[in-house]
């Protein structure tokens, strides 16, 4: 586990720490960016809590609203966390923040994979071998935790503020973490609705397996271009909010 000094800061310490006005001045410029980026991912995030919070309450026995709470809940914590960091003297570190964050990205992650699952085992019929594939697909999803954990250090810059540097191959594992289990689940579902228009001819089958087909191929795509984003530094140091934008 590496661990950097600055990382064990929050953004105040950070500032405080500033040696002269125009390295302050400097510091400053990058918090406020990321207190903007939170801010606007937030109010994204509290939307679609809202939508879940509804649907939970609407069908509170419903798999699909448990794990649209879970796809959202964790985001609005580490989004929160790093907004609080910044505004309050005493806010988390910025180590803990990204360790939040990459937990919750997971728990997210897995929460979405686990409906996908469930809809691929009920449409073919409770089929035992899908189930067993789907959760082996799923199980090494907390990998990325580990390595972001024991083998990546965070720190603060004037630039992007809180800041985890990270292996090369990360936002590759990543992806290949996502995309099959996208892909896999998705093609199951589709592959079934398919057959079911051929048996029935009914215009609805159609279209559920065209928009189930559309969202697959968004989804693939948001994560390859985030992970291609972040693995090329685009935008330089502020790459990793490709990461929250993804989320």
């Amino acid at each position: 586990m590496s661990i950097h000094p600055l990382g064990e800061l929050n953004y105040n310490g950070y500032l405080a720490q500033a040696e002269s006005i125009d390295e302050a001045r400097a510091r400053l410029q990058g918090v406020s960016l990321q207190l903007m980026l939170d801010t606007f991912a937030l109010c994204i995030v509290m939307r679609n809590f809202c939508h879940s919070m509804l649907l939970l309450c609407r069908a509170p026995h419903k798999l699909a609203a448990w794990c649209c709470i879970s796809q959202t809940l964790p985001a609005i914590v580490f989004l929160m966390m790093g907004s609080f960091g910044i505004i309050s003297p005493h806010g988390p570190s910025c180590r803990s923040t990204i360790w939040i964050g990459c937990a919750g990205l997971i728990i997210s992650a897995d929460a979405a994979n686990a409906l996908l699952l469930a809809k691929a085992y009920r449409v073919h019929r409770c089929n035992r071998w899908l189930l067993a594939i789907g959760i082996l697909l799923i199980l090494p999803s907390p990998v990325f935790t580990w390595i972001v954990v024991y083998h990546c250090h965070i720190t603060l810059t004037p630039t992007a503020g809180c800041l985890f540097v990270f292996p090369s191959y990360l936002p590759w594992l990543k992806f290949a973490l996502d995309a099959p289990i996208n892909i896999f689940f998705s093609v199951a579902f589709i592959m079934v609705v398919f057959q079911q228009y051929r048996i029935s001819g009914v215009k609805c089958w159609a279209d559920l397996g065209r928009d189930g087909f559309i969202t697959m191929l968004l989804v693939v795509t948001s994560n390859l271009i985030c992970a291609t984003a972040v693995a090329f530094g685009l935008f330089g140091e502020m790459a990793e909010m490709f990461w929250v934008g993804d989320w």
